[in-house]
């Protein structure tokens, strides 16, 4: 799944293995996570901030 921080929608992903961090250049902040929340990935919209990633260990 994916949102913007500015969105109260929420996008599920189709064929997630071919998203290449640079499609989301020309966009606001992002944030992508699994299905259960274990990981997430953040591509904000400054040049010189993230990407970031995070993901939980048990």
């Amino acid at each position: 799944m994916f949102f913007y921080q500015q969105s109260n929608n929420a996008y599920k992903l189709n064929n997630a293995d071919k998203i290449k961090a640079e499609d989301f250049n020309n966009e606001s902040d992002v944030y992508i996570v699994d299905t259960n929340f274990n990981w997430t990935y953040v591509h904000t919209h400054e040049d010189d901030c993230g990407p970031y990633f995070y993901k939980l260990i048990n």
